[in-house]
């Protein structure tokens, strides 16, 4: 098994990125005027911060043995517990046999299907 790195999950924000999050952040303070790179810095912080938690979070659960389990307080896990608590879900197996072949059937020149180019052709 290979160890899992950080460096795979963890991915730079773009500018647009740094830029949407710095213009949303100077707006909700009120739009100071000439504090540009400091909003600039703050978001390009703030959001390499995010994606290093998410890179870890990502990088210890990759480093999980299979199967992987969840824990109980994630929201798909709850959600997967109350869904198969509620309801069992139906099994259904398919087997072929001989029996359940449909058998081939013959058809007589009249029940055939006609092709209507050949139909119109041969007239």
């Amino acid at each position: 098994m290979t160890a899992t790195k950080l460096a795979s999950f963890f991915q730079e924000p773009t500018r647009d990125e740094i830029a949407t999050k710095a213009f949303l952040t100077w707006e909700k303070d009120g739009r100071p005027a000439d504090r540009e790179m400091h909003y600039w810095l703050l978001a390009e912080t703030t959001l390499q911060e995010q994606r290093l938690a998410q890179a870890n979070a990502a990088a210890e659960h990759a480093a999980q043995p299979w199967p992987r389990r969840t824990t109980s307080s994630s929201p798909r896990a709850a959600k997967s517990t109350k869904s198969a608590t509620s309801a069992p879900q139906p099994t259904t197996t398919f087997t072929r046999s001989a029996a359940t072949k449909p058998a081939a059937v013959q058809m007589s020149g009249s029940a055939r299907p006609v092709n209507r180019v050949t139909a119109k052709t041969a007239r």
